[in-house]
């Protein structure tokens, strides 16, 4: 899932990738149009967006 700021360039991607053989729910800052390393999500990221990663969900 990629967020973009108002100026439409991206700002945030969450994905939910394997990491040592599990699926991994993680964050990508961007700074100056660059994707930063992977990082855990904030309490506060996870409760918003974890629903569109449940199994099921589109």
């Amino acid at each position: 899932m990629r967020l973009y700021a108002d100026d439409l360039t991206a700002c945030l991607d969450i994905d939910n990738s394997p990491h040592q053989g599990k699926k991994y729910l993680h964050a990508h800052d961007y700074v100056n149009g660059e994707r930063q390393y992977a990082r855990s999500l904030t309490q506060e990221e996870l409760n918003k967006y974890k629903k569109y990663f449940e199994e099921g969900k589109v």
